[in-house]
């Protein structure tokens, strides 16, 4: 009897010393095909720098990838899809930036979304979300202008005009709640952020900027972009998405020429998501600072 209990007990111990050395995110991954990653905790590293750091990780993960990744409770797992439109073999450092969590949750949305709908709106969102900062900036800097020559004078009621004419130019669309013109704050955005015309084509591909130059966006309506000319990209491209955002969120029975109708366009609208994607991959990265 004792025998039996001996062994028993000895078995026992032996099962829990192998389920120690089992890793049951390995366990997961197999299972449910899915890529899981370990964070071992610095002690000397606050959550808050831990959460930042992981997000850094995300990001990079996810733009040479192109694969959706997301921090999951363990009951999450059991629901996450199997997404096959990553670059596998995309090699890639350890982050060197940190990066703006809300903005990488919309982009891991754009990457993640099987609805065309769906990944251009967040793409879309990352642009949105600097559009008010910088369009005030912009208006400071434009009033500094003014007040900073050397001719102007507070006394000088033609230079307080001219001050009064360039605030209006700018808010002549002013909404009631406080917001901007949004077609010229996206302007000033994709001003700030587009300055390498060159790499920012390299980053959309060869294919797509033939696309864009040669096609109109069919449901919106949205301008071709003459890539030879240097000065009016930036207003082409603001043309190109901003329509076509309109068309995607406002249906109005007297523009329904332009707008999108999901079983007909769907097609077309696939093929905006890498410009608008790009552009938000670069405000991603340049508004990011430094690990």
């Amino acid at each position: 009897m004792q025998d039996r209990f001996k062994r028993a007990i000895t078995a026992r111990i032996k099962i829990r010393e192998e389920l120690k050395e089992i890793d049951i995110f390995d366990i997961i991954s197999k299972r449910y095909d899915i890529r899981t990653l370990r964070i071992t905790r610095n002690m000397e590293r606050t959550k808050y720098v831990e959460g930042k750091l992981i997000n850094a990780f995300l990001y990079t993960y996810m733009r040479n990838k192109g694969i959706p990744m997301k921090v999951s409770n363990i009951s999450d797992v059991f629901e996450v899809e199997r997404f096959r439109n990553g670059r596998a073999n995309t090699e890639f450092d350890a982050p060197k930036l940190i990066y703006n969590n809300l903005l990488i949750d919309y982009y891991n949305r754009g990457l993640a979304a099987d609805d065309e709908f769906v990944s251009f709106i967040s793409y879309y969102h990352i642009i949105e979300y600097y559009l008010d900062e910088v369009f005030n900036e912009q208006l400071i800097s434009n009033v500094k202008n003014i007040i900073t020559r050397p001719d102007f004078s507070y006394k000088n009621n033609k230079k307080i005009k001219e001050i009064i004419d360039t605030l209006h130019k700018d808010m002549r669309m002013v909404k009631d709640n406080g917001g901007g013109n949004e077609k010229q704050a996206l302007t000033y955005v994709l001003n700030k952020y587009l300055k390498d015309i060159d790499k920012f084509k390299l980053r959309i591909g060869d294919s797509y900027c033939e696309y864009y130059r040669n096609t109109r966006v069919p449901f919106s309506k949205g301008a071709m972009i003459d890539w030879s000319n240097k000065i009016k990209i930036i207003d082409k491209v603001v043309d190109r998405i901003y329509t076509t955002r309109n068309s995607l969120v406002h249906n109005k029975s007297g523009k329904k020429d332009s707008s999108y109708n999901h079983n007909k366009d769907k097609q077309y609208l696939k093929m905006e998501i890498p410009l608008v994607k790009a552009i938000a991959e670069i405000i991603i990265e340049d508004s990011a600072q430094e690990l």
